[in-house]
């Protein structure tokens, strides 16, 4: 074989495929619908017929629509369309389903677990999952003790204000529930600005925390201790005999003024006014009927205070 003939029949690997015009066209064509996307293509007059061609238009179409509406959320999308592709789609659809519908889970504080239509997912995903559920918790925690540190007055540890939309609320609403009837002490140290003034503020917050380590000796687990501010205090018992109450008045007054407070400044010992309303609540109630009972309260505080003082008045909400 002459040198000129070898030039001539090249090597397999470095032919050309040529295609005929009608196959590059149609390539030319795939190519087009690939990048430009399918929804206004009108396919040549040649073509329109192709069996073969209509199938892997309509799928190109289904495919597309899919993919935008998962992108969109719409995670409820039907096709009557069917193939490979078509039924990955779907597949990811499902799990897309079972990813929200573990979310709800977790969001009401259900542990994840894996369930047996899972079968497709990975262990990713399941890390992924695990994750997440260690989240939510630690901000579900998170949340729970701002709202206990929210709700707590700082120097003394009693409840603040803040806790008197929801736990003092919900304990008269509980008692409501079990027909028991409450009790509501509206409480003022005497003369606690003329300690301020004396001794010292660091002197009056030890007779605050002393005042409210002094009712919590007192009181059980039920009831209710809160700092309305200053040195006024709220002590709601969410169920009490109405015969009992004076008595349990006089435990209290005797736990917190018959013994003195070591103090820097030496041994000094306090006095408080009360206001004391009773009541068996029929209906739940709200905050805003809380404030009127609280209110009711504070005037038998008031009386208390213009009567002598070192001393309490006790009656019955009407």
């Amino acid at each position: 074989m002459c040198p000129e003939e070898e030039n001539n029949n090249p090597e397999p690997d470095q032919q050309k495929t040529i295609l005929s015009n009608d196959a590059q066209e149609i390539l030319d064509i795939m190519l087009s619908l690939l990048k430009n996307g399918t929804r206004s293509f009108v396919p040549p007059d040649f073509i329109q017929e192709n069996e073969e061609f209509k199938q892997i238009l309509a799928i190109l179409i289904a495919t597309q629509d899919f993919c935008d509406a998962l992108r969109k959320g719409e995670i409820d999308h039907l096709t009557k369309t069917k193939g490979y592709t078509i039924s990955q789609l779907k597949a990811v659809q499902m799990e897309l389903r079972n990813l929200i519908w573990q979310m709800k889970e977790i969001s009401k504080g259900q542990d994840y677990a894996e369930t047996s239509g899972s079968t497709h997912l990975t262990s990713s995903f399941n890390s992924m999952m695990g994750n997440l559920t260690s989240k939510i918790q630690k901000l579900r925690q998170s949340k729970k003790d701002y709202q206990e540190i929210s709700s707590r007055d700082p120097l003394t540890g009693a409840f603040n204000r803040n806790a008197l939309q929801n736990e003092f609320v919900n304990a008269v609403n509980n008692a409501v529930k079990k027909k028991y009837s409450c009790a509501l002490f509206y409480m003022d140290i005497d003369f606690f600005k003329k300690i301020n003034d004396t001794y010292g503020h660091a002197i009056g917050d030890v007779i605050l925390k002393t005042f409210v380590a002094r009712i919590y000796e007192c009181k059980r687990d039920t009831d209710l201790c809160c700092r309305l501010g200053g040195e006024e205090f709220l002590i709601l018992l969410p169920n009490v005999i109405e015969s009992f109450i004076s008595n349990i008045d006089e435990r209290l007054r005797k736990e917190i003024t018959e013994k003195e407070i070591d103090t820097p400044t030496g041994a000094l010992s306090m006095t408080y006014s009360a206001g004391v309303t009773y009541f068996t609540p029929e209906t739940e109630i709200t905050e805003k009927e809380l404030l009127e009972i609280i209110n009711y309260a504070d005037y038998l505080l008031y009386e208390a205070k213009h009567s002598g003082r070192n001393k309490s008045i006790i009656q019955k909400y009407e």
